[in-house]
């Protein structure tokens, strides 16, 4: 087979099934992956991404698929793991495999082997090179050397290429204007698959996804089991901080004292509550926009006064999100919202929200949130209007101009993000006065009072420690 055969092949089925087993698993044999394989061709697939000699000849004997071949050894002189040397070059050369798929990232290789001479043996052979990369540049070099098309394989999976939650679309975006590209790595969903298409790849590699029940079973365990053991839970508002030890029960006592000045003063305070609790873990709801990963607060309004460039650093285990997501992914467990697209909006000191759509947190890369603080109504942003803060604990001077607009933010709530209904929550949807002149008038779209009452945020922070959502 030579490159332009190849190519037609994945015109007719880009899918390529890689079929691998995890490690001293029981799928860890030939003839178990021979079933698998057989699965996904009955299906379509035309070309498998095989690992082991032994696994290649007898699949490709048995079946006759075109098969990108590789071996994966470790050398203590080098990360470099797949086809890293001669010798499995050779040994891929021999199991008759069309495709040979070799490491290409810019990492020294063992015994301080050549990238070059490696795809000159694979060309000289007359088979076909896919190179294996993590950065553009990697894949630059690789087609110059003469590589016939490169993958997204070790994206995410290098010093130079920082890890990701799914697909690596910048490194397919920026692989596929130089040739020919397979995306792989991570891809899960038939979604990721057709947008890899329409980014231009030639095809997309799938392997655990839809050939390792281990790995999938391993996802599905750890989504059932939350934590095992009790954890805390933390708001912070414009007004109060308040903690609670939570299980999967629901809340235990609530501590809250006025917010403390300064971000050190909530930090200590938050220590000396793990401290006497014993928790592992903590879940933190708190305004500002945080990175998920780091827990900085990169953004931050005054409401909640000198946290812009601090962290959310404890001495436990902890994941801090924005008060409007963390309140939202409260609500994605309760039977009202479960696995439906609803808004949370919450009035209190402030004005926030959360969009959760399907059991997931609609949110940034970077912990953004829906910014509905600064939606313009009559001028002025919504939390201006409606929140707390202006408020000052005490009714609107306007009731009926205050109902107004805030029919105007779930009007443009409606709009922007089509939820199916929105959930109420904070301390203004709690008031006398609101109910009595709101909540019997007809709305925008549908509304719902919080199951909560006045501990959503409590609720949110406790859900993101004990059922960790997924990331983007």
């Amino acid at each position: 087979m030579n490159r332009e055969e190849f190519s037609d092949v994945l015109k007719d089925a880009p899918l390529v099934a890689s079929v691998q087993a995890t490690p001293r698993s029981p799928l860890d044999d030939p003839q178990t992956l021979l079933k698998l394989a057989r699965a996904s061709l009955g299906q379509g697939v035309r070309v498998l991404r095989l690992e082991g000699v032994e696994n290649i000849r007898t699949i490709r004997a048995a079946t006759g698929a075109p098969v990108i071949g590789l071996v994966k050894r470790s050398y203590p002189d080098s990360p470099v793991y797949i086809t890293p040397t001669r010798i499995e070059v050779e040994e891929l050369l021999a199991s008759g495999c069309e495709i040979i798929a070799l490491d290409a990232t810019r990492r020294s290789r063992p015994n301080d082997e050549n990238l070059a001479h490696l795809i000159h043996m694979v060309k000289t052979a007359g088979r076909i090179v896919m190179a294996d990369v993590d950065t553009p540049h990697a894949a630059e070099v690789a087609r110059a050397l003469g590589a016939d098309l490169v993958g997204t394989t070790l994206g995410g999976y290098t010093e130079v290429s920082p890890p990701v939650n799914g697909p690596d679309w910048e490194l397919l975006r920026a692989l596929t204007t130089q040739g020919p590209t397979l995306a792989e790595g991570r891809y899960a969903l038939p979604a990721q698959v057709q947008t890899a298409m329409r980014l231009g790849a030639v095809g997309v590699v799938i392997g655990g996804a839809i050939n390792d029940p281990v790995k999938q079973t391993q996802r599905f365990a750890q989504a059932a089991v939350p934590a095992d053991e009790p954890v805390g839970a933390v708001d912070v508002g414009g007004t109060w901080l308040r903690w609670s030890v939570a299980t999967t029960a629901g809340l235990g006592e609530v501590q809250r004292i006025a917010l403390p000045a300064t971000h050190r003063e909530r930090l200590e305070w938050i220590e000396e509550r793990i401290r006497e609790s014993g928790v592992t873990r903590v879940g933190i709801s708190a305004g500002g926009t945080i990175d998920p990963a780091t827990g900085e607060i990169w953004e931050s309004l005054e409401l909640v006064p000198g946290q812009e460039g601090e962290f959310w650093e404890i001495s436990v285990p902890s994941i801090a999100l924005n008060d409007g997501l963390a309140t939202a992914w409260g609500h994605a467990g309760t039977s009202i919202a479960a696995a439906k697209r609803v808004f949370t909006l919450a009035i209190g000191t402030g004005v926030g929200g959360g969009l959760i759509a399907h059991g997931r947190i609609q949110m940034g890369q970077r912990g953004e949130y829906p910014r509905i603080n600064d939606i313009r109504i009559r001028g002025e942003r919504a939390e201006d209007l409606l929140g707390g803060h202006s408020l000052a604990g005490n009714p609107p001077h306007d009731v009926r101009l205050w109902y107004d607009d805030f029919c105007e933010l779930l009007g443009q709530i409606k709009g922007l993000y089509a939820p199916q209904f929105v959930i109420l929550c904070g301390g203004v949807t709690r008031a006398d006065w609101f109910a009595d002149a709101c909540l019997w008038q007809r709305h925008p779209i549908p509304i719902a009072d919080s199951p909560f009452g006045a501990d959503a945020g409590l609720h949110g922070a406790a859900a993101l420690a004990l059922w960790p959502p997924e990331l983007p």
